[in-house]
């Protein structure tokens, strides 16, 4: 499920911001094109809930590396893109809705978080049955 929401959030910010900006889904060594995003899975939780049912909580670093000698400047202008592209995704069909955006810059990186939560049934396998026992009872003397 993280590649499914990984995906969708590369796919939404390059049809949103166009081809003037890279999205890369691993770290890059060398040749990297600015400007340019990574996208990361930060943390990953996971709660039980009643039955089979389950919480999971998936917060992700979204960097944004900018092109341009003004820094700030781009920085600034793409928080309020990014809180708008990313409030909603589409992973597997299902519209899941970001939440907890918050960002701060690191030595002219913008760092984007954000969550993606939702509900899981988790299908157990069936177990088998008996088809038939024999009961016998009595007292012994």
């Amino acid at each position: 499920m993280v590649n499914t929401i990984i995906d969708a959030i590369a796919s939404k910010l390059s049809s949103e911001l166009g081809e003037g900006f890279t999205v890369y889904k691993e770290r890059q060594e060398q040749g990297v094109n600015f400007p340019c995003f990574f996208i990361f899975l930060r943390s990953s939780n996971q709660k039980k809930m009643i039955g089979r049912r389950y919480f999971i909580e998936q917060k992700f670093t979204i960097e944004y590396h900018p092109g341009t000698d003004n820094k700030n400047s781009e920085i600034h202008d793409m928080v309020d893109r990014l809180n708008e592209i990313l409030e909603y995704i589409t992973a597997e069909g299902n519209l899941d809705r970001g939440t907890k955006m918050n960002c701060k810059v690191v030595n002219g990186i913008l760092r984007f978080y954000v969550n993606y939560n939702f509900y899981v049934y988790k299908e157990t396998e069936p177990i088998d049955v008996m088809e038939s026992m024999n009961i016998s009872s009595g007292i012994k003397k």
